[in-house]
C-alpha cells in the first residue's frame, strides 16, 4: 500500500507540475494580442514597373529592298537632272560649249557613274525568294547598261579635248562630249522609265514592297 499511495503522490505531483507549465504558456500566449504592422518608410525611394517594351516586327527583306532601289533610283533622277541643266549649247557652234559645261560635266559623268552603280547594286540585291522580279530586272539592267556606255563616251571626248593641242580641235571634242552628254541623259531617262515601268509590272510582294517602302513614296 505504500508503495501504491507513494507512486500515485509522484504521478499527481508531476500531473500538477505539468498543467501549470501548460498554463502558464497559454497565459503567456493570451496576454500578447498585439499585431505589428509594417509602415511605409515615407524617405525610401518608391519603385515602379514599366510596361515591357514591345519588340518592334522586324522589317520585311523584301521591303528593305524596294527601299534601297528608291534611294537609288531618286540619285539618278538627280543627275540626270543636273545634266540637263547644263545642255545649253548650239551643236554648230564648238564655241558655244563654254567654260562653265566644261568645268561640270567631267562631274556629272562622275555622279551618273556612282549613281548608275549604286541602282545596278540595289537591283541585283534582290532577296532570292522573290524571282518574280527578274524579268523587270533584267530589262532595267539593259538600260542601266546603256547609260554607262554613253557616260563613257562622254569621257571620251572630255579627255580628248582636255589633251587636244589646239583651240580649234578641243572645241570639237568639246562638242561631241555634250551630244554624248545629251545621249547619258536621254539613257538615263530611259532607265528611270523601265524601272517606273517595272514597278507597275510586279505584283504580288514585290509591288506591295514598293508601295510599303517609306524610301519610295
Amino acid at each position: 500500500m505504500k508503495h501504491g499511495a507513494v507512486r500515485g503522490i509522484r504521478v499527481g505531483v508531476v500531473c500538477a507540475g505539468m498543467s501549470l507549465v501548460v498554463a502558464s504558456l497559454l497565459t503567456a500566449c493570451a496576454g500578447d494580442t498585439s499585431v505589428v504592422v509594417p509602415t511605409d518608410d515615407p524617405s525610401a525611394p518608391r519603385t515602379t514597373s514599366a510596361p515591357p517594351t514591345p519588340t518592334p516586327t522586324p522589317t520585311p527583306e523584301i521591303v528593305t529592298w524596294a527601299g534601297k532601289v528608291c534611294i537609288a533610283r531618286d540619285d539618278l533622277v538627280a543627275t540626270v537632272g543636273e545634266i540637263a541643266m547644263n545642255l545649253q549649247y548650239d551643236p554648230q557652234a564648238p564655241e558655244s560649249v563654254g567654260e562653265q559645261f566644261q568645268s561640270q560635266v567631267e562631274a556629272q559623268m562622275g555622279d551618273v557613274e556612282a549613281a548608275s552603280d549604286r541602282l545596278g547594286a540595289a537591283l541585283g540585291g534582290v532577296p532570292l525568294d522573290y524571282i518574280e522580279a527578274a524579268a523587270a530586272l533584267s530589262a532595267i539592267q539593259v538600260k542601266v547598261d546603256a547609260l554607262t556606255a554613253a557616260r563613257d563616251k562622254t569621257m571620251g571626248h572630255v579627255d580628248a579635248a582636255q589633251q587636244a593641242g589646239d583651240p580649234v580641235s578641243a572645241g570639237l571634242e568639246w562638242l561631241k562630249a555634250a551630244g554624248a552628254a545629251k545621249e547619258t541623259f536621254d539613257a538615263g531617262t530611259a532607265t528611270l522609265d523601265a524601272l517606273s515601268q517595272a514597278n507597275g509590272a510586279v505584283d504580288g510582294d514585290v509591288q506591295d514592297a514598293f508601295a510599303k517602302a517609306p524610301e519610295c513614296q
